[in-house]
């Protein structure tokens, strides 16, 4: 099939989850948290084959944000039409 939506606020959500983030400002961000975006929009995916990369440090959240990340994104039949990298120029 074919990534035909993501979630991003999902996608977000579960980096915050793994301390790559904060949800409020006194929060504390490891560094060494990180997510790869393998798969965007309109790029086939295959059955079992990685959408993300996540590297995490210690937490007990891996569980929860990995399904967050999987929900986020949709998977179709048809390829969609890839969205323009800039909407608008603000002059």
């Amino acid at each position: 099939g074919f990534v035909v939506a993501i979630r991003t606020a999902d996608v977000g959500t579960a980096l915050i989850l793994l301390g790559g983030g904060r949800e409020k400002a006194e929060d504390v961000i490891d560094p060494g948290v990180a997510m790869e975006i393998l798969k965007k929009i309109a790029d086939p995916v295959k059955k079992g084959e990685p959408l993300v990369r996540l590297h995490i440090g210690a937490t007990s959240k891996v569980d929860e944000a990995k399904n967050r990340v999987l929900r986020a994104y949709d998977i179709g039949s048809k390829r969609p039409k890839r969205p323009p990298l800039i909407r608008a120029r603000i002059a």
